[in-house]
């Protein structure tokens, strides 16, 4: 039983209790007065209506808060997820640029070993034509020195 409830539950025990008897209240002016039992009913309905909508209020204020809880924490949800997605395009766009730099060096050391090799071949052309040269030269030499 709620605090509410049972509030409400000795209210109406009092009220039961005010109707079998009369009372007497002071005034502000120091005057006793007589009321009647239906009178102090009357103002313990008020006031039970009075506690019934100040709890209704205050489970309204609980539901909005609760409310707003739940959309407080679902935006950082969002913004943690936004700021996720953007460090991960951050790291793509930065893994695609260490890609780049890697396809960029590997073409340079390909070109570079090709330039190499055909440096190479052109050395070993230059000796073959070089070795060549000399023995047709030695041919032509053994060809004049037969004659």
């Amino acid at each position: 039983m709620s605090k509410v409830d049972l509030a409400i539950e000795t209210l109406h025990e009092h009220r039961l209790t005010l109707t079998k008897k009369s009372t007497k209240t002071r005034t502000s002016k120091g005057k006793t007065t007589s009321h009647s039992g239906s009178s102090n009913v009357s103002d313990m309905s008020n006031l039970a209506r009075r506690k019934r909508a100040k709890a209704e209020s205050a489970r309204s204020k609980i539901a909005f808060a609760e409310q707003e809880a739940a959309l407080l924490k679902q935006e950082a949800v969002l913004q943690e997820q936004t700021l996720y997605r953007q460090t991960e395009i951050k790291a793509e766009r930065e893994q695609e640029t260490i890609r780049a730099n890697q396809e960029a060096i590997r073409r340079k050391a390909e070109a570079e070993q090709e330039a190499m090799h055909r440096k190479a071949e052109a050395e070993q052309e230059a000796m073959r034509r070089k070795a060549e040269a000399e023995r047709e030269a030695m041919r032509k030499i053994a060809e004049s020195a037969h004659i």
